[in-house]
C-alpha cells in the first residue's frame, strides 16, 4: 500500500490531547523499564504512535466504504488510566452525516458492542524489524499493522513562527559577528558554520503505510511465541563473507523444517547446537529465532554461528528473506532487540519483511464497518 502523508491538520486535536495528558502529570512519566524519567518531549515522542489512527481510517480505509456520505472517526479523547478502567479498542466508532454509529460502549469498563468489529491498531516505526503482539484479550479482532516515518522535526509544524523567526535569527546572527574574531583563529577544513534560518514552509509532519490488515488468530497462528523469560532474535542482514577456515558443512534443512510453502522455523537441532568452544548460543529456554524465508532451502549449507551471526553456504542462487544470494559464504547477523528474561507473558512475533504470510483481512473490515452504515 503506499505512503500517505499526515499533515498538521490531521493530528491537531490528538496533539492537543496529548499536551493535556502532559499537563495533567505532576510528575515526569516513568519509562517501561523504570530507568527514565520522560517529560514533554519525551511524552509527546512515546505518544507519537497514536497519531495516525485518525489518518488511517479517514484518509485511507473510510473513503473506500462510502464516497457520498461524509464518514468521521470518533476519537477516544478520554482521560483515564487503562488498568483502572480497562483498555480500550482503538475504533471507537463513525459519525456518518452527522449521526453517532458507536462500536463500543463503557459499562464499568470498555467493551465491544455485539456485531461490531473490534481493532487494534498496532504502529510500527520504519526502522523496526520485527511486529509484536501481546494477546490482551483480542481473539477475534482485527490487527492493523501500520508502519510510520516521522521526520527528525515532526514537531517544526506545531513551532509558532512568532516567536522563532527573522527578528529572533538576525539577533544570534549578531551576537556571533560581534565575536567570532575572538573565538575562531582557525578553520581551514571550515568544520565550524553559522547556523540557517528555520524553515517554517512545511505542514507534514512525515508518512504512513498500512502494511497489512488481518485477524488476531491468524497472526498468532503465523508468528513464532516467545515464551516466559524468552527473547526474540530475527535476521536483520545478511553480506558476502569468505569463510578461509575449512569447515564441515551441514544442509542448513538440519536446522529447520517448512512451516509453509519456502518458508521456515528453527527447530531442535538449531536450539541445541554448539559451537567450536562447546557452547550452546541459541538455548531454547533463553531465545527464539524467527521464521525465515528461502527459495531454496537444499543449495544452502550452515557453516557455523556465533552469539550475534550464524554462517551460510550458498552453493546455487536463492532468495533468502527478499535478498538475492549468488553462489559464495554470506554471515546473517541476528539482531535481538530487547530482552524478555523478566517478562512472564507469552508474546507474539514476525519479522516484518515475512508480513504477507499473515492473510489479508481488510475487505471483510470494511464490509463489517458498510453493514453498521447501511
Amino acid at each position: 500500500m503506499q505512503d500517505t502523508e499526515i499533515k498538521k491538520e490531521d493530528v491537531l486535536k490528538q496533539v492537543y490531547f496529548i499536551l493535556s495528558l502532559v499537563q495533567k502529570l505532576d510528575k515526569p512519566m516513568h519509562s517501561r523499564n523504570g530507568s527514565k524519567l520522560d517529560y514533554m518531549g519525551g511524552i509527546i515522542d512515546r505518544f507519537i504512535n497514536t497519531l495516525p489512527e485518525s489518518v488511517i481510517f479517514e484518509k485511507i480505509l473510510l473513503p473506500k466504504i462510502e464516497k457520498d456520505k461524509t464518514i468521521e472517526l470518533i476519537r477516544d479523547f478520554y482521560s483515564y488510566s487503562p488498568e483502572e478502567a480497562k483498555t480500550a479498542p482503538d475504533l471507537f466508532g463513525i459519525k456518518v452525516d452527522g449521526k453517532i454509529i458507536p462500536f463500543v460502549e463503557y459499562n464499568e469498563g470498555w467493551n465491544t458492542l455485539p456485531g461490531c468489529p473490534h481493532v487494534e491498531i498496532k504502529t510500527l516505526k520504519e526502522k523496526q524489524y520485527m511486529i509484536s503482539l501481546v494477546n490482551q484479550g483480542y481473539e477475534k479482532s482485527y490487527l492493523i499493522f501500520v508502519e510510520s516515518n516521522f521526520n527528525v522535526d515532526y514537531l517544526m509544524p506545531f513551532m509558532n513562527e512568532k516567536y522563532f523567526g527573522d527578528e529572533i535569527y538576525n539577533e544570534i546572527m549578531s551576537d556571533i559577528e560581534s565575536y567570532n574574531e575572538k573565538l575562531i583563529k582557525s578553520d581551514i577544513n571550515e568544520y565550524i558554520k553559522p547556523i540557517k534560518k528555520i524553515n517554517f514552509n512545511n505542514d507534514t509532519l512525515g508518512s504512513i503505510k498500512i502494511l497489512r490488515i488481518t485477524k488476531t488468530e491468524d497472526f498468532i497462528e503465523k508468528a513464532n511465541l516467545a515464551p516466559k523469560g524468552v527473547s526474540p532474535e530475527v535476521i536483520r542482514g545478511i553480506e558476502y563473507h569468505k569463510v578461509k577456515q575449512k569447515i564441515d558443512s551441514i544442509p542448513l534443512k538440519n536446522f529447520c523444517y517448512e512451516i509453509e510453502k519456502k518458508y521456515y522455523r528453527f527447530n531442535d537441532n538449531w536450539y541445541t547446537f554448539k559451537d567450536k568452544n562447546g557452547i550452546i548460543r541459541r538455548p531454547k529456554d533463553k531465545v527464539v529465532t524467527l521464521d525465515f524465508y528461502c527459495s531454496d532451502i537444499s543449495s544452502v549449507e550452515f557453516l557455523k554461528m556465533n552469539k550475534e551471526s550464524f554462517y551460510i553456504r550458498v552453493n546455487n542462487d536463492v532468495i533468502l528473506n527478499g535478498t538475492k544470494l549468488k553462489i559464495g559464504d554470506y554471515k546473517l547477523e541476528l539482531f535481538k532487540p530487547f530482552n524478555r528474561d523478566d517478562k512472564t507473558n507469552n508474546e507474539y512475533f514476525i519479522d516484518k519483511l515475512l508480513l504477507s504470510r499473515v492473510d489479508d483481512y481488510e475487505e471483510s473490515l470494511l464490509n463489517d464497518i458498510k453493514e453498521k452504515i447501511l
